[in-house]
């Protein structure tokens, strides 16, 4: 994971520095699920549970967004950065 890079079909992509893991946790006996070490749980320093959508808010996220062909930006959602790239680097956020 610390590489930054990925290989698809034999060709190397360099995910820069403002790369992060971001993973889900599945049952134990989950198909290809490998639980991690406890001390590497423990250095992870955030949870947040996203629970799937129930039929009718799939429905109503489908309708609102499922027209786009490209991510959507951050201000789309009413959102801003609060990081850029040196920030992140540096270890400090924007104010």
């Amino acid at each position: 994971m610390n590489e930054r890079v990925v290989t698809i079909d034999g060709k190397d992509y360099p995910l820069g520095d403002d790369f992060m893991v971001v993973s889900d946790a599945k049952p134990d006996r989950a198909a290809g699920h490998l639980s991690l070490p406890e001390a590497a749980a423990r250095s992870i320093p955030v949870k947040i549970i996203i629970d799937h959508p129930n039929r009718d808010e799939e429905r109503e996220i489908v309708r609102r967004h499922g027209h786009r062909s490209a991510i959507a930006r951050l201000m789309d959602f009413g959102l801003a950065a609060v990081a850029d790239s040196a920030a992140l680097a540096a270890g400090a956020l924007r104010k």
